[in-house]
């Protein structure tokens, strides 16, 4: 087996909708409120009914233009909130953190939607918004420009420094929004932030809901590479494994279509060189089509007899080269910086392919800013896996069968009034109208008896855009 950091790349082909690089020592705290420099305003505080009104007056809230949704009864706002890089210092470096607001009844249950990445900026509800008739915050995760401080100190990126940014988000908006109940989702990277929050800041909310969110356990954590021996049938498998053999056979002709792309859209490949992102793109390429086919696909599966245009074009289907060029390694560097500090990432077993990969070990120096410290503090998953499996409650967890990902589902054990639940033959894409229809309503039921609102399916607006979770397409987890 060749476990490498090729692996990591596999990530990104998680969900963006819906961090701290930390030494050893710099694992969760104990008090995660001390220095979160945010107070709700005083009970004699008058409250504007009007949210525009209310916006204008939360200290560091600016609107930065109000837009029509397109979504009946709906008003929306794109803002920026003033956040300090390093919550036990919020007298020194601060940042504009990019939020989105999707407001309906201030009565209405409000679904705090993080997203783990770079925030998108248009209107549309997740499916927890659209199944509660709820309010919407979407939140761009720090360090994403342009939610990035300056200067930009990547030891105050941990999942413990993103939390507080949370919890300060809603002690300001928890005033106007108070009558009804809040709800954390996110999905795959989304939706491990979201029970991120609820780890450190558990009485902000009443419900975490995280589609298809894993916990890894260190770097090159095995269990995704015994989930990829297991998943699907044999003769599937096998197609992939001689899919990959095939691509790095006819290398010179891969490397030749990356070149002409790279030359077609600029790209540069020098962090890397296009043989590391290549073999990193043939590497993924199963993990990839179980994240996001399923096996209905598996036939269609290209072999030896067809041409380097075929096989190339599936390459990139399943994921592709163009985000281990230079500019998408820099465009996800945060990313890059969570796994290879606190998130971890799946194993690979290489093994089949091992005496046609060239490249050596690519690690956090190729990946990371130089001279950032890329200590691996083993703590943060630990501390949050037992949280969850002991002292946490009202968190339900949405996977799907198929997806790789699911070999990190979390394990909720002692975790009270908790339920996970999975999407037969589901990928990465899984959500509750997915769900078998008895374990569909028992999931409404949940809903229904923690947010005091009776789910029920709510038509897209004319125009409103399908929230997927996952754009861009790429092989990081999002």
């Amino acid at each position: 087996m060749r476990r490498t950091t090729a692996a990591l790349l596999a990530l990104f082909l998680g969900c963006g909708d819906s961090p701290d690089a930390a030494d050893s020592d710099g694992g969760p705290g104990v008090d995660a409120a001390a220095g979160v420099d945010a107070a709700p305003p005083s009970d004699a505080t008058p409250v504007p009914e009007d949210i525009r009104e209310y916006l204008e007056t939360v200290d560091g809230m600016t609107i930065i233009e109000e837009l029509d949704p397109e979504i009946p009864g709906y008003r929306f706002f794109i803002l920026e909130y003033d956040q300090p890089s390093d919550h036990a210092n919020p007298d020194g470096v601060r940042f504009g953190q990019r939020l989105t607001l999707l407001h309906t009844e201030r009565t209405a249950p409000m679904v705090l939607l993080t997203s783990g990445y770079y925030g998108s900026t248009r209107a549309s509800r997740t499916e927890l918004t659209r199944l509660l008739d709820a309010n919407q915050i979407r939140t761009e995760q720090r360090f994403f420009e342009p939610s990035r401080p300056t200067p930009t100190d990547w030891s105050h990126l941990t999942i413990e420094q993103a939390a507080g940014d949370h919890h300060r988000i809603v002690q300001a908006m928890k005033p106007y929004y108070s009558q009804g109940k809040w709800a954390a989702t996110g999905a795959s990277k989304g939706g491990m932030t979201s029970v991120y929050h609820r780890r450190f800041f558990p009485d902000d909310l009443d419900a975490v809901v995280a589609y298809v969110a894993p916990l890894s356990f260190g770097k090159d954590d095995a269990r995704y590479v015994t989930f990829l021996d297991e998943v699907g049938d044999a003769g599937c498998r096998q197609k992939l494994a001689d899919f990959q053999r095939e691509v790095l056979l006819r290398r010179s002709a891969m490397i030749a279509r990356i070149t002409a792309s790279a030359e077609a859209d600029g790209y540069t490949y020098d962090i890397l060189g296009m043989d590391g992102a290549l073999e990193g793109a043939v590497i993924e390429s199963p993990f990839a089509f179980w994240q996001y086919q399923d096996a209905s696909l598996c036939s269609a599966l290209p072999d030896s007899s067809d041409s380097d245009s075929t096989l190339y074009d599936w390459l990139e289907y399943l994921g592709g080269v163009t985000l281990a060029a230079d500019e998408g390694i820099v465009y996800y560097r945060p990313y890059y910086h969570q796994a290879f500090t606190q998130l971890g990432y799946p194993g690979v077993d290489t093994s089949h392919i091992d005496d046609l990969l060239l490249v050596g070990e690519i690690g956090a120096e190729q990946y990371l800013e130089p001279g950032v410290d890329t200590t691996f503090d083993t703590s943060a998953m630990l501390d949050v896996d037992a949280w969850v499996r002991n002292e946490s409650s009202e968190m339900l967890f949405i996977y799907g069968e198929n997806d790789p990902w699911t070999a990190g589902a979390f394990t909720l054990a002692d975790a009270e009034d908790s339920f996970l639940f999975v999407v037969p033959g589901g990928n990465h894409g899984s959500s509750i109208g997915d769900l078998s229809s008895g374990d569909e309503q028992q999931v409404y039921d949940i809903l229904e008896r923690w947010m005091g609102v009776a789910p029920a399916f709510r038509a897209r607006a004319p125009g409103e855009p399908v929230d997927r979770r996952f754009e861009p397409r790429t092989r990081l987890l999002r």
